[in-house]
């Protein structure tokens, strides 16, 4: 993660774990858990979430490498055989102000190299939505990804 992407997702975090949870923001989780649930769901059709994501939104993968929002979906649009779950679990939200904070754990299972390998995993992803012109819109992504053992 870049010291300047680092510095905006800690200050966010701190932020937010201060905040209470309001009405509104029940609202507000729902509303970016939809947003989640289709990009899971959807993740080859860009057409269904692409835009309820920044433009200048980044995405840090497992491996420590940060994407654009374009990137990511061509490596979306590239993945063999990827079948993510909607199940959310381990959910946590904070809202303050515009600026909102999810994280969630769901599987995955990715079929690599021909089918010859299938990996099992966790994903715990860490997602950073702003309101923008009254919309809700992506701005950061942070996922880590722990095997399942099958």
């Amino acid at each position: 993660m870049t010291p300047k992407a680092l510095s905006v997702f800690t200050i966010l975090a701190i932020v937010l774990a201060t905040s209470g949870y309001s009405a509104d923001s029940a609202n507000v989780e729902k509303q970016i858990r939809d947003m989640e649930i289709a990009r899971l769901e959807y993740d080859k059709d860009s057409s269904r979430w692409a835009d309820s994501i920044a433009d200048d939104a980044l995405f840090m993968q497992g491996t420590g490498v940060m994407l654009s929002k374009q990137q990511t979906i061509e490596q979306y649009k590239n993945w063999i055989r990827v079948v993510n779950s909607t199940d959310m679990k381990d959910t946590e939200f904070r809202q303050s102000g515009d600026t909102a904070i999810f994280s969630y754990v769901t599987t995955r299972v990715r079929h690599d190299d021909g089918d010859r390998v299938v990996r099992h995993q966790h994903v715990r992803r860490t997602v950073v939505y702003q309101r923008k012109d009254g919309k809700w819109q992506l701005v950061f992504l942070s996922a880590a990804m722990v095997p399942v053992d099958k």
